[in-house]
């Protein structure tokens, strides 16, 4: 596979995991400091890693999120827990439960900055008013 196919598979990927709106931000801001970067991640991360056949789209997921979790990268665990319950068919609950298997590894710290982000996250809010009540009792 050339540059030119793995672009354009990696953006197909990009807009069906982000979603539209998300990536045609993205592109909308770019400019000379980020352009080549921008290129190259559509390229590599989702042209050559989330397109292999191995593990299903839930699977990479739930991997991303957590491995964010785990690491402490907010930015990039609240687009990729927004884009699951917006365009992935994630429930609140999967959130939760995600976050849970995932929070041992990430460590306490780790946890409560995720839990933080889940609670105000307003695709969370909107999806389901419940979830906030039980997550809130939730000994996490």
């Amino acid at each position: 596979m050339n540059d030119e196919e793995r672009y354009r598979r990696g953006a197909d990927a990009r807009r069906k995991i982000l979603g539209d709106a998300w990536v045609d931000r993205a592109d909308a801001n770019r400019n000379a400091f980020n352009t080549e970067w921008q290129d190259f991640i559509t390229r590599c991360a989702w042209g050559e890693i989330w397109t292999r056949p191995h593990f299903d789209e839930r699977t990479r997921r739930v991997l991303v999120i957590g491995t964010m979790m785990t690491i402490g990268r907010w930015e990039e665990f609240r687009m990729h827990v927004r884009a699951a319950l917006a365009e992935g068919g994630f429930s609140p609950d999967d959130m939760r439960r995600a976050g849970g298997q995932s929070r041992f590894s990430a460590g306490r710290r780790g946890a409560r900055g995720a839990r933080e982000i889940r609670l105000s996250s307003s695709v969370a809010v909107q999806k389901s008013a419940s979830f906030l009540q039980r997550v809130r009792n939730a000994d996490f």
